[in-house]
């Protein structure tokens, strides 16, 4: 009686292991692709784009150069003033008009002649004063600190979106060779228009600032990096180069938003972050700015 017992229980919990096994299936999804395009482009210049189609969840597929998308550029003015080409080298949309600062501009995706998707993009000014101080300080108890003090005069009467980066050239030696390399270096600041962005600790690698506090007026603004001029047997810097940009509300937008993705994206707890896109029925980014660059050091 009592290894009847004991073949039951053996049988039950054969039958509870073996349940716990079954296999659950992968629901087949079968949405359709949408388009992602990209375009990011300097004032005074033409515009260029990347047209992409999304990979569908479960399809073990990544996303693909779209090259038969219809992109036409309208004004606000004059209606469509032009139609990008796809050039199937740098795989880029690319036309001929120039798109001039303060100036409205829609592009319109269409796909065998139907219209899918449309952007606005409304571009800022050229207007971009700014001086320039650096010297090399203690920072946070650590030396070789080069801090850039950079005195800037917002435009009046319009909201001001800027950003900031530094570029570092240098020769990279390895085996009897060199080759010429360029980084964007990581900033480092402790300033309070900076400091009151909550979306400024998701990257050093460019500080976005909006003149919120010192509209139309002059604001001070300090930051800088370590270690910049520091050469060796494997590398020596030849240059550094400030960037300063003055983005449009957009980009601004944009640069935020994925700033933040990128930096939860490796981050399994994180809750998922929508990046901005002004498309409206689809994503990506029509945006503009305009870039100044200034040497800090050039031997």
């Amino acid at each position: 009686m009592m290894n009847l017992f004991k073949m039951m229980v053996l049988f039950l919990s054969i039958s509870l292991l073996t349940a716990c096994f079954k296999e659950i299936p992968y629901p087949n999804i079968d949405g359709n692709k949408q388009y992602v395009i990209n375009c990011i482009f300097e004032i005074n210049t033409t515009p260029v784009a990347k047209v992409y189609q999304t990979a569908i969840l479960g399809a073990n597929s990544t996303p693909e150069i779209f090259s038969e998308a219809q992109l036409l550029l309208y004004d606000s003015i004059m209606g469509k003033i032009d139609s990008f080409v796809f050039d199937p080298i740098s795989q880029n949309y690319t036309c001929n008009t120039i798109c001039t600062e303060k100036n409205k501009y829609f592009l319109v995706l269409k796909n065998n002649n139907s219209q899918v998707a449309i952007a606005k993009e409304e571009l800022t000014s050229s207007v971009l004063n700014y001086t320039i101080d650096t010297q090399t300080v203690i920072f946070r108890g650590k030396e070789d600190f080069l801090q850039i003090k950079l005195t800037i005069s917002d435009e009046v009467n319009l909201e001001n979106y800027y950003g900031f980066q530094l570029l570092r050239s240098y020769w990279k030696y390895a085996n009897n060779d060199s080759t010429f390399e360029e980084e964007i270096q990581e900033l480092e600041t402790i300033d309070y228009w900076f400091l009151r962005n909550e979306n400024s600790q998701f990257t050093k690698k460019e500080l976005l600032l909006r003149d919120i506090g010192f509209e139309d007026k002059v604001a001070i603004l300090r930051f800088g990096a370590f270690s910049l001029y520091a050469n060796s047997s494997k590398q020596k810097t030849i240059a550094l180069k400030l960037i300063c940009s003055k983005m449009s509300s957009n980009l601004y937008q944009y640069r935020q938003t994925i700033n933040e993705h990128l930096f939860y994206q490796t981050d399994p707890f994180a809750q998922s972050t929508t990046v901005y896109t002004n498309w409206d029925n689809t994503r990506g980014i029509f945006a503009s700015k305009y870039s100044d660059t200034t040497y800090l050091y050039k031997p």
